[in-house]
Parts: structure tokens; sequence; C-alpha cells
């Protein structure tokens, strides 16, 4: 009985930090995503190619996914990720000033993703 009991202690305390790590990768995910916005944003306003900035823009999309991985996040994960492509659209259509509109708006929703982790 002894011996069960710590197995069922130990199968707790590795899911409960397997559950941690997961969260604290998320946030951290997050946190990249909002930094490749902005750093979108200031090649934008810098006046870097669309190139340049689409580059930056697909970057971040790509983190985004990580963030997908947790189905209860999922949904909103892809919802914030349509504003940026959107602004990769804005991009190819030479309209710098709607990609950083929807940066903004991708940015924002990010910032309320990481609040929910």
């Amino acid at each position: 009985m002894k011996t069960l009991k710590n197995i069922a202690v130990s199968f707790v305390l590795a899911v409960s930090v397997a559950g941690f790590s997961a969260v604290a990768f998320a946030y951290e995910s997050a946190d990249v995503v909002v930094a490749k916005i902005n750093e979108a944003k200031a090649a934008i306003t810098a006046g870097k190619s669309n190139t340049d900035v689409a580059t930056l823009v697909s970057e971040a999309k790509g983190k985004s996914k990580q963030l997908g991985a947790r189905d209860s996040m999922a949904g909103e994960v892809q919802r914030a990720a349509q504003h940026l492509s959107k602004a990769l659209g804005a991009l190819k259509e030479n309209d710098p000033k709607l990609a950083t509109e929807h940066l903004n708006q991708g940015e924002k929703a990010f910032q309320e993703l990481k609040a929910k982790l």
C-alpha cells in the first residue's frame, strides 16, 4: 500500500510539473509573437521593403502555431493569427498602412491571449 501511495504521489507531481511547463512555453511563445509583430511595425515605420516586413510577419505567424497546440486555445489563436494573414495580404497589395492596422489588431489579440494563459 505504501508503494502504491508513493507511485500515486509521484504521478501527480509529474503531471503538475508538465502542465506548468506547457503554460510557461505557451506564454513564452506569445511573447515571441508580440515581439515579432512589434518588429514588423518598426520595419514598416523605418521604410523597409514589403518583403522584409512580410518575412517578420510570417515568423510571427509560425510562432503562433505553437500556441494553438492547446486545444482549449486553438480557436482563439486562429482568430488572432487571421490578423497576421490579413497584414500579409495588405503587404502584397502594397498597403503598409492597412498592414499596420492589422498588426495592431493582431498584437492586441495576442496580448489578450497571453492574459488568459
